[in-house]
């Protein structure tokens, strides 16, 4: 058996055991492992909690790409900052937000479909919202022993070189399930910031939401202004580590 097939087998013996009967679980992971373990950087986007509309497998959700529309910002986001990430670290191309929505712009089913199958994504609270996100909820379900001897688990198996924590709360509830590993060379911007996680030699990136916006409206010049901060810390961080 190949290490792919071996990781994929394990994730999905560690998700049928999580899952068992919880018809609200919604599976998640690594999108496509053909494409996943191909790329010179393994990409891992952390988020708080399941959303409602993705059916029962964020992957396939991800995977199929058709029901993503264009003012979905956390998958809009998402799709950009892979595509600008891999270019930067595979080819050494560091493109500008407007070159990756120009790419966007000519097939954007496709273009969910190319650069969110290159990547994993983990929610740290496995099951929808029943009403308004609540974060006393989501913090209880990561801090349950059990989950999170499962989350610690699935993290072990993405095993990913880029980590992605996506609010604050994310971090905090990351930084416990990580305790044993501190942040070196930390990299602060107005809108991400970075370190080198000392036991595994991983770059983490720590933000907002992929949701969020930063005015009334989100505009380009926002986009621009995010998305800048973030190549700004991962360049620091990749000549640093």
């Amino acid at each position: 058996m190949s290490i792919t097939s071996s990781v994929m087998t394990n994730m999905d013996q560690l998700l049928a055991t999580w899952r068992q009967d919880d018809q609200d679980f919604v599976c998640d992971g690594i999108v496509d492992s053909s494409q996943f373990f191909t790329e010179k950087v393994k990409l891992l986007f952390v988020l708080k909690e399941a959303d409602k509309g993705v059916g029962t497998d964020l992957r396939a959700y991800l995977r199929e790409s058709s029901e993503i529309t264009t003012q979905n910002l956390t998958w809009l986001r998402a799709a950009k900052w892979t595509d600008g990430i891999i270019n930067f670290f595979e080819y050494n191309r560091l493109f500008t937000w407007h070159q990756l929505t120009e790419e966007y712009l000519k097939n954007p089913a496709e273009y969910y479909k190319k650069w969110l199958s290159k990547v994993s994504v983990v929610n740290l609270k496995k099951t929808p919202p029943k009403g308004p996100s609540r974060l006393e909820d989501i913090k209880a379900y990561s801090e349950d022993p059990l989950n999170r001897e499962y989350l610690k688990k699935q993290f072990e198996l993405i095993d990913p070189d880029i980590i992605i924590l996506a609010s604050e709360v994310v971090e905090s509830l990351y930084r416990e399930l990580s305790s044993d590993s501190l942040p070196l060379n930390v990299v602060v911007t107005p809108h991400v910031k970075g370190w080198i996680e000392g036991e595994t030699n991983r770059l983490v990136l720590s933000t907002y939401h992929l949701s969020d916006t930063l005015c009334d409206e989100p505009n380009e010049v926002e986009h621009q202004l995010w998305y800048r901060d973030m190549m700004e810390v991962l360049s620091r961080l990749g000549r640093n580590g």
